[in-house]
Parts: structure tokens; C-alpha cells; sequence
């Protein structure tokens, strides 16, 4: 038995298989499977599929409201901890051989160190503020009736965030006050540390107020920045009170207040994007000046209707033969009383005055 033959006599049984089943050949079966280029997905997986970043943010007010409190009550119950802690711990010499474990533990409830629960609760802040703001920037950015750019401020908010994590983790405000307290000779504050506040103060007011004030619902967003700047003010000057060891207290109020206001920036930002998005989807409530503005617009914008006389005969006129036409620069109207006549108008009627009493 030849190959060849072997071949034709297999492709004359499939032929007769095939002609069997219907005149379809089902092919064979791949004795090898391929191998998989990639870990099979759905459809739902791709990105483009997922929602952006700002339909994430709350906009109905019990949503907002849940949201802001889920912000607060962490930063609360840190802010207690660290106030009480000598209360409900013992002082690491009286716990023996878990002395050591009661100073891991103070340094992680401790709200005035760099590392801690306070100092990560404040960057996870800081960072979600600027997430927040940036995305404000970008539905703001396509409202129509902005024409001096303030969409932008938002922007400034994001990197002012930025830029306060960064000092919360490195030396930066030292190392700002320090360079301008060298180049001018001028020491402002402990260390120079007012050089540092005479540049962030004036930015954040700024940035702050050109980003709240064209909101049309802009108070509850207002009085959180505004309560953000007092902590963060306020904090500032018990840290200079307290740069000795001797008030320890004063160092620990501070950091109270760096973590409050870090937890109100983000509550501002939540509640300016809640009023962002209810303003896009026209949710939001006008001020009262413009709402008081708008039916003046609007009778501006609507024509007057004529008014028709009471007696249908006093509407009845006749055919004008432009004798009772002042000089060119009188009033004439047409026929009906609703439009005034042009120039051209007048003068042909002028004419065929002149041409009716000339016959």
C-alpha cells in the first residue's frame, strides 16, 4: 500500500462523509491548540467603556452630604486620638517591657511629625483635593459664557495641592524662606518661615476667589475654603509658638489644625464640584441678581404685538396717496400702523401723489 493511494482512498471516505452529513465538511480538529496571546477579557473591560473621574463626584445633596461626612469623621476621630492619647495609653515608662511598642504607637497616632496616620490622612487629602479641582477645571472649562479664562483658577488650586504635599514631605517652605531671607538679608518670622507665608497666602486668596465667585451656588463651597484658610492660618501661628520643646501643647494644636484644614479643602472641593455638576446638567439655582436680570432680557428680546383698535371700522383705512405726508423727515407708516415707512417708500408714495392730482 503506496502513500498516494492511502491519501486518495482517505479523501474519498471524507468526501462520502461530507456528502452524508449534507454536503458540509466539518474540518478537523487541530490536534495542536494555539496558544493564547493574552488573557481573555469582555467587552466591559476595555477602558473606553469606563466612566471618567467625574461622574464619580456626588452632586445630589445627600450624596454630597454622605460624602463630605465620610471625610470628616476619619480625620475626627485621628484628630481625638492624638488629643487623648495620654488618656487612653500609658506613658511607655510605666508599660514595662511594651515600652517600646507604646512609642510606635504615639508616633503613629502623633498629628505634629511628618510620618504617621495624621501626615498620610493629610497627603491622601491634599491629593484627593487636587483630583478634585482638576477635574472641575475641565467641566469648566467648556462653559460658553467665559470669556476671561477664570476656569483656569481651578487649575492653580490643583497645583497649590500639589505643591503642599510636596512641602508636607520635604523642606521645601525652609528651603523658600531660607533663599529669599539670604538674597534680601531680611529674617521674617522663626527661620524665615514668614517669606514662605507671604507667597502662599496671596496665591491661595486668589486662586480661591476667582474659582469660587462665578459659581452661581457658591456659598457652601466659600465658607469651606474660608474655614480652610483660617486652620491653615491659625496652624501656621501656633507653629511659630511653638518652635521651643517647652510648649509642646501649642505643637500639637497645630497639627490639629494642618489636618482640619487639609479635611475642609477637600469638603470644599467636594461641594464646588457638586455645584459644578448640577450647574452643567442645569440643576443649579441662579443668583438672585441674575434671576431678577432675566425677565428684563427676555421683554427686550420679545416683540411688541400690535395693538388692534376696539372698533373694527376705526381699523378700516383707505388706500394713502402720500398727500398727507410730511417732510421727508416725519414719521409715516404703512397702512395697518404696525411699521414705519423708509425713505424710498415716502418718496414713491409722494410721487404718485402728485401723479393722482395731476389727473
Amino acid at each position: 500500500m503506496t502513500l498516494q493511494g492511502s491519501q486518495r482512498r482517505g479523501f474519498r471516505r471524507r468526501m462520502l462523509q461530507a456528502g452524508a452529513a449534507g454536503g458540509q465538511e466539518t474540518p478537523p480538529a487541530d490536534p495542536q491548540p494555539r496558544p493564547d496571546r493574552g488573557t481573555p477579557y469582555s467587552q466591559e473591560a476595555r477602558p473606553e467603556n469606563h466612566p471618567a473621574f467625574a461622574t464619580r463626584l456626588p452632586s445630589r445633596p445627600l450624596h454630597l452630604w454622605a460624602a463630605c461626612l465620610g471625610v470628616i469623621l476619619p480625620i475626627s476621630a485621628v484628630i481625638a486620638a492624638a488629643a487623648t492619647v495620654d488618656r487612653w495609653l500609658p506613658p511607655p515608662d510605666a508599660a514595662g517591657r511594651w515600652a517600646h511598642s507604646v512609642e510606635r504607637v504615639q508616633e503613629c497616632v502623633a498629628v505634629e511629625a511628618r510620618t504617621g496616620l495624621a501626615a498620610w490622612m493629610g497627603q491622601c487629602s491634599l491629593v484627593a483635593a487636587a483630583a478634585i479641582a482638576a477635574a472641575i477645571r475641565q467641566m469648566r472649562r467648556y462653559r460658553l459664557d467665559d470669556y476671561q479664562g477664570r476656569y483656569r483658577a481651578w487649575g492653580w488650586l490643583a497645583a497649590l495641592a500639589v505643591v503642599a504635599t510636596l512641602e508636607r514631605q520635604m523642606p521645601l517652605s525652609e528651603l523658600v524662606a531660607a533663599t529669599i531671607a539670604n538674597a534680601s538679608g531680611i529674617v521674617l518670622g522663626p527661620g524665615g518661615s514668614g517669606w514662605w507665608l507671604c507667597l502662599a497666602v496671596p496665591l491661595c486668596l486668589a486662586a480661591g476667589l476667582w474659582a469660587v465667585l462665578p459659581m452661581h451656588e457658591r456659598l457652601a463651597a466659600g465658607l469651606a475654603l474660608v474655614a480652610t484658610g483660617l486652620a491653615w492660618l491659625a496652624a501656621s501661628g501656633c507653629g511659630w509658638l511653638g518652635q521651643g520643646d517647652v510648649l509642646g501643647p501649642v505643637r500639637l494644636v497645630s497639627g490639629c489644625l494642618t489636618l482640619a484644614g487639609d479635611g475642609l479643602f477637600v469638603v470644599a472641593m467636594l461641594l464646588a464640584a457638586g455645584s459644578v455638576l448640577r450647574e452643567v446638567r442645569g440643576e443649579a439655582a441662579k443668583p438672585a441678581r441674575q434671576a431678577k436680570d432675566e425677565p428684563r432680557r427676555t421683554a427686550a428680546v420679545e416683540p411688541q404685538e400690535a395693538v388692534l383698535p376696539a372698533d373694527p371700522a376705526e381699523g378700516v383705512t383707505a388706500w394713502s396717496d402720500g398727500s398727507e405726508l410730511d417732510d421727508e423727515d416725519g414719521d409715516a407708516w404703512d397702512e395697518n400702523g404696525t411699521r414705519k415707512l423708509s425713505k424710498a417708500e415716502r418718496k414713491r408714495l409722494r410721487k404718485l401723489g402728485r401723479m393722482n392730482r395731476a389727473a
